[in-house]
């Protein structure tokens, strides 16, 4: 069952003007450190591509999320003929810190970096007037609305850390609008844990970074080329174990498969950490993969990174 969620009344869509709530927070605007093919117009809240090749094209927040606060951004312009979609994401990074040349081509690049990264893509076709909403409640559970309609979870991030977002601009989207924010009246307590039955609804995230050397925010998907995983916030334990080295642990023992690479991949959900990554993408393709370890069966896999 789809839930309804609240479309601003400021959009200028009549299309979804029955969905619209009467107030919007205004002090939201793209930061102005931004990609070199992007330029922001309109007191820094519309965001445009300047570059047929779509080189450059990242934007940021200007300031960080708050939990439970839904953030409201129009498709303001987008060309059919041209394949591709909107980008977005969390970061522990402040834009501050970062020069234009940081910037990387291809936004999934940015998990290889020592901050927290969490990159998505919206899967849903979208169109000229598309309103997206996007928002992180106490769980540290990222929702994604499109016109006013819930598409779920699409990622857990470590809500712990100031998180500011960002998009990348492709392929058929060429502007986007920042229209508000809204904060939900039913705050939680952000030291709620997250529920074990909560699972992604889209496979379209990349995560990596160093709050956690073991557990990084990422979701749970199904590319095998992506850097899935599940919320540091999780129940999974760390089993304790001479192949499956503590946070505290050592990191140079070597994967049980190949006896070649270093363990850097803990399996979710029974939490061992035994394979290099490389090995861990070979097993969670076989049908009912399970541990070396437990033999439990593998829902994910979760590439480590060294906190130093």
């Amino acid at each position: 069952m789809t839930t309804m969620c609240p479309i601003p009344q400021n959009s200028l869509n009549s299309q979804h003007s029955h969905l619209l709530p009467s107030q919007l927070e205004s002090d939201l605007r793209f930061h102005h450190l931004k990609g070199a093919h992007i330029k922001t117009l309109d007191d820094q809240t519309v965001a445009r591509l300047e570059h047929a090749r779509e080189e450059r094209t990242l934007v940021f927040t200007n300031r960080p999320l708050r939990i439970n606060e839904t953030i409201f951004v129009k498709i303001n312009k987008s060309n059919s003929s041209r394949s591709g979609t909107l980008s977005y994401g969390v970061t522990t990074c402040d834009p501050s810190t970062l020069r234009p040349s940081d910037l990387p081509y291809n936004p999934e690049s940015l998990v290889d970096r020592k901050e927290f990264w969490a990159v998505c893509r919206v899967l849903v076709p979208l169109q000229s007037g598309d309103i997206l909403g996007f928002m992180i409640n106490a769980e540290g559970e990222l929702h994604l609305s499109h016109n006013g309609t819930s598409t779920g979870m699409q990622v857990c991030v470590d809500c712990s850390h100031p998180l500011w977002m960002f998009f990348g601009l492709h392929g058929a989207i060429m502007q986007v609008r920042i229209l508000g924010s809204t904060i939900s009246s039913e705050l939680r307590d952000p030291s709620t844990p997250s529920s074990p039955n909560s699972t992604p609804n889209s496979p379209s995230a990349l995560c990596s970074g160093s709050l956690d050397p073991i557990l990084n925010a990422c979701v749970h998907g199904t590319q095998a080329n992506s850097v899935n995983g599940t919320a540091p916030n999780s129940p999974v334990s760390m089993p304790e174990s001479p192949i499956s080295p503590s946070v505290s642990g050592s990191w140079n023992d070597e994967c049980t498969i190949c006896y070649e690479n270093m363990v850097d991949t803990v399996i979710y959900s029974c939490g061992h950490m035994c394979l290099c990554y490389t090995c861990g993408l070979k097993l969670k393709k076989i049908n009912n993969a399970c541990c070396p370890i437990c033999r439990r069966a593998i829902k994910d896999i979760i590439k480590t990174y060294r906190s130093s």
